[in-house]
Order: C-alpha cells, then sequence, then structure tokens
C-alpha cells in the first residue's frame, strides 16, 4: 500500500589487481494488506541489511565469498486484527553465506561450484505459524530453519550456464524431526533441481 522506499550502499575497495572488497548496506520499508485489500489496518514491515562480498579473481581462478544479514521489524496490525497473529510486534531474521570457486579453461569452458549456509530465525508466534496444516505449519511456532546449498556449475560459454544444485534442511519451521506436529521432517524438504540460464 503506498510506495515502496528501498536504499543501497556499499564501498569497495580494490587491493591491487586480484583482490576486492565490498561492505554494504541495505533495507526497505513496506506496508501490505494482510487481507488483499486496501480496507482496515496493514501490516508494516521494515527490514534491515548488512552485506559483505570478497573477490579474488586470476585469469583462470576466481574465488568470491558473500554473506549477507538481514533484520526485519513487523508490526502486524492487520493480520493480528484478525486474529492470524498472536503477536503484534515480530521479528525474523536472516543470515546467509556462500563460498564459490571458479576455473577458466580456454578449451572447455568455466566449472564451478558453490557451497551455501542458510539460517533463517525469529519470534515464536504460534498464531502466526501454527495452521495445522502439514508440511508448512510448525507445531512450536517457530520460523527457525537453516540448512546448506550445494551446487555445480558449467559454463561451456560465457552466456549459458547449466547447473545442478542441492539444497539440504538441517531445521525446518523450529525443528529437525516432526515440525509440524503431523510427521514431517525437515530433510523432507530437501531439493535437487538441474537448470540451465542464458545470460545477454
Amino acid at each position: 500500500e503506498g510506495a515502496v522506499p528501498y536504499w543501497r550502499v556499499a564501498f569497495e575497495k580494490q587491493c591491487g589487481q586480484e583482490h576486492s572488497l565490498m561492505i554494504g548496506t541495505y533495507g526497505m520499508v513496506s506496508n501490505i494488506s494482510s487481507d488483499g485489500t486496501y480496507n482496515g489496518p496493514t501490516n508494516n514491515y521494515l527490514d534491515l541489511a548488512l552485506d559483505a562480498q570478497y573477490q579474488y579473481i586470476k585469469p583462470q581462478h576466481i574465488i568470491t565469498a558473500q554473506a549477507t544479514w538481514i533484520h526485519e521489524f513487523q508490526t502486524l496490525s492487520g493480520t493480528n486484527a484478525a486474529g492470524g497473529s498472536s503477536n503484534l510486534h515480530d521479528n525474523l531474521d536472516t543470515i546467509k553465506a556462500r563460498l564459490n570457486y571458479a576455473y577458466r579453461s580456454s578449451s572447455f569452458g568455466t566449472i564451478g561450484g558453490t557451497l551455501a549456509w542458510f539460517y533463517t530465525f525469529g519470534t515464536t508466534d504460534s498464531g502466526l505459524y501454527t495452521n495445522g496444516t502439514q508440511f508448512v505449519s510448525s507445531a512450536s511456532g517457530s520460523p527457525n530453519s537453516s540448512g546448506f546449498i550445494i551446487e555445480a556449475d558449467y559454463l561451456p560459454v560465457k552466456y549459458i550456464k547449466i547447473a545442478l544444485q542441492y539444497t539440504v534442511y538441517t531445521q525446518f519451521n523450529g525443528a529437525a524431526s516432526n515440525y509440524d506436529g503431523l510427521g514431517s521432517n525437515a530433510s523432507g524438504n530437501n531439493t535437487i533441481y538441474l537448470y540451465s540460464r542464458l545470460m545477454f
């Protein structure tokens, strides 16, 4: 509802010809209707984030390390008034870290791999997260989830990417096992997929 201001500020430092470092911040403010209409109270979200990146670049070798932390302040006026949340105010944090290596060959393109870790945690809210629906509900009312992402990449040419990605959940909605109270385990959300991308 209304404008959604977003900001991004970053400082980048080049250290010689091979190393670069970036530190930044970004965020957003939004008011969202809880029922899809413009009537009644809305939910307000304020996201504040920090991120950083390090790169080592040689003609054949590229190493990239990235990390970000997002803290979200939630004022759930619309959802709470409708009985959809136990709390008026909630917080939600997301932390992600990623390490990528790529080898550029003059004969067969570029091959690489990525290892990433993610962790989401926040305020326990049984009204918001416990809805009794299998696979998506949280029996404890917790949004806490964590896991790893493993990816193998191949770029036969610089504008075509083929990748195989596997996501492993060690925790989902507050638990590793029976997180919804209906027998679902975090590992049941593990996903693997093959994708390709054409870049212009």
